[in-house]
């Protein structure tokens, strides 16, 4: 049996602490993309590889040609290290100095990998995506398929960082026997300042923790992407035989024939932060970077055993035939702690467990999850796997 539990658990938890004060600038878009060079700017592993189409490319390279906005960027100034890129765009990134703070791109990562690829460009590969030129006559950005000069009306971008090139290149164009020669010239010219001069916003925040910085990172949707603290603790915990998110996905793929692959990245963090000896809030999450990747690992082998169970229990016990029909997300986070922590329970303890589950339906208990229900449920959990519960929202029976 269940006691009573609080119908509305949205109150408030302790006060979130204040951030430090954004520092906004305004900074030439090739000179960030040099600061990704030299490593001043990182960009931590949220994602796996570039991830942008062609036409995305072009689209970007032809707003800055026209003066349009590109949005602003977001940067972390911080002393804590993430895993971060070695390469981008074909090109390698210096390493940090060690003992300084660096700036972590937190967003525009596709926009400044874009800036740096088509401005620094280095590689052999016909094919590559960074093998751009501009047509001046066109005014179009277009993808070469060889690496053969292009003709005089067709400049390589990857000139642009390269003044001396670049403007030789111009100066070619005189030996053009087309009227429109000095029209070129002048695109051409137009064409440099403009990437040389295009300014984009960009808003710095100051050195804070990772469970300071989820929130904001949380709330990031700039371009469409929506980066989560599951993208944060990515980069926190990667190594070359560990990668959290293909973790998860793999737990996710493990539940796909019973319907249940759709469950949130974060609920699965949850429960990882709590096998690894955390907890469930965010705060306890971003502790998992401290720890070794066995640990990690040993961490994800046992949520994934316990979601299996906990799947075969709502579909064979409780009927629910995927994770869109569980009320609360959350349910799923505290059952699966349950089962890990008892993967093979009684009779008795089954009949809690179901109580527990829609006596939380009915009263709508995870509408507000707050970091206090948090402490109190795994606390719970744990009584509740020794026996000892009565207290803690289970009764022996």
């Amino acid at each position: 049996m269940i006691k009573d539990l609080p119908t509305n658990a949205a109150t408030s938890g302790p006060t979130a602490p204040v951030p430090k004060e954004p520092k906004p600038s305004i900074d030439r878009i090739d000179e960030l993309a040099r600061r990704i060079l030299t490593g001043d700017i990182l960009l931590p592993k949220f994602q796996r590889d570039f991830v942008w189409e062609r036409s995305q490319i072009i689209k970007l390279l032809d707003s800055v040609a026209r003066g349009y906005p590109i949005g602003s960027i977001l940067l972390w100034q911080s002393r804590q290290e993430l895993r971060s890129e070695k390469r981008i765009a074909d090109l390698d990134i210096d390493l940090p100095r060690p003992d300084y703070p660096v700036n972590y791109l937190l967003d525009g990562q596709q926009r400044l990998s874009t800036i740096c690829g088509a401005m620094f460009w280095v590689g052999r590969d016909p094919k590559s995506r960074w093998n751009i030129v501009y047509d001046l006559r066109s005014q179009k950005f277009l993808h070469l398929d060889t690496l053969e000069d292009p003709p005089l009306h067709q400049i390589k971008l990857n000139k642009l960082s390269d003044p001396s090139a670049y403007f030789g290149h111009v100066a070619s164009l005189g030996l053009l026997e087309a009227s429109d020669k000095e029209e070129l010239k002048r695109r051409a010219h137009d064409l440099f300042n403009r990437f040389k001069d295009y300014k984009i916003a960009t808003v710095t925040l100051g050195d804070m923790e990772i469970k300071d910085v989820a929130p904001i990172f949380e709330r990031i949707n700039s371009t469409g992407t929506r980066l989560t603290i599951v993208d944060l603790m990515r980069a926190a915990t990667w190594s070359p035989d560990f990668d959290l998110i293909d973790s998860i996905k793999a737990i996710s793929d493990a539940l796909s024939e019973e319907g249940f692959e759709g469950i949130d990245r974060k609920n699965v963090l949850r429960n990882i932060s709590v096998a690894a000896g955390g907890g469930f809030s965010v705060g306890s999450i971003s502790s998992l970077r401290k720890h070794d990747t066995e640990r990690l690992k040993s961490a994800v082998e046992a949520c994934q055993e316990a979601y299996k169970k906990v799947v075969d229990y709502l579909t064979t016990q409780i009927n629910i035939p995927n994770a869109d029909v569980v009320p609360y997300s959350n349910q799923i986070t505290v059952l699966v702690e349950i089962f890990r922590q008892i993967p093979a329970p009684s009779a008795s303890q089954y009949r809690a467990i179901s109580e527990w589950f829609w006596k939380t339906s009915l009263t709508g208990y995870f509408s507000g999850w707050n970091t206090g229900n948090m402490s109190g449920d795994q606390t719970a959990v744990t009584e509740f796997a020794l026996g000892n519960s009565e207290n803690r929202g289970f009764r022996k029976t």
